[in-house]
């Protein structure tokens, strides 16, 4: 099983290429500082047929 790790998965090119991952079958995890963001980006993932049961997420500020 392969995995991918995707910073800033939230926003447009993140989104992309989360869809783009999961559709291949891939474990997508994603990190994210904000609730809201991740269930909007998997409302929007499902709705274009993507299987959230893959997706993981990371919530935190890693700002340094």
């Amino acid at each position: 099983m392969s995995s991918v790790a995707l910073l800033g998965g939230t926003g447009t090119v993140g989104q992309g290429a989360a869809l783009a991952f999961l559709k291949k079958g891939y474990e997508v995890v994603i990190t994210s500082r904000s609730n809201t963001h991740i269930d909007t980006l998997k409302q929007k993932l499902t709705e274009r047929g993507a299987d959230v049961k893959k997706l993981h997420f990371v919530i935190g500020d890693f700002d340094s």
